[in-house]
């Protein structure tokens, strides 16, 4: 899908009845959807690493929710590398909590980080306040 393709399914999403609250979740999620972030993927089976771009939805002081074009398994450790309010690149480590098939060929993959980052670093860079 072309990214205004992305960035169409993602409003829609946020469009539609909300999700049932999930008790699990303990972060403010900030939505945001301007362009692609760079990440790295290493299923737990194999001592490979795949990289790719994908489309961000959420982002939280705990975790990041993406759209990819590919099932992810549960357990597969990746880099998301993110730019920060100065610029700066951050590679974030986490871990997929969560990957469920939306619609053709494009999964959402939830990603639960290693270590909570502090929000305010990244919410000028993403618009997250809007």
């Amino acid at each position: 899908m072309s990214v205004a393709e992305l960035r169409a399914l993602l409003r829609e999403r946020r469009s539609g009845p909300p999700a049932a609250l999930d008790n699990r979740r303990s972060a403010i999620r900030f939505p945001f959807d301007d362009r692609r972030i760079p990440i790295v993927l290493r299923p737990p089976s194999t001592l490979s690493k795949q990289a790719y771009r994908v489309m961000p939805s959420d982002l939280s002081a705990s975790g990041i929710c993406f759209l990819h074009g590919a099932f992810v398994h549960e357990q597969t450790s990746c880099i998301i590398i993110v730019r920060t309010n100065m610029g700066d690149a951050r590679q974030i480590l986490g871990q997929v909590v969560r990957c469920r098939h939306l619609v053709s060929h494009i999964h959402e993959v939830g990603v639960q980080f290693h270590e909570p980052i502090d929000i305010t670093n990244f919410i000028a860079a993403f618009g997250l306040l809007k």
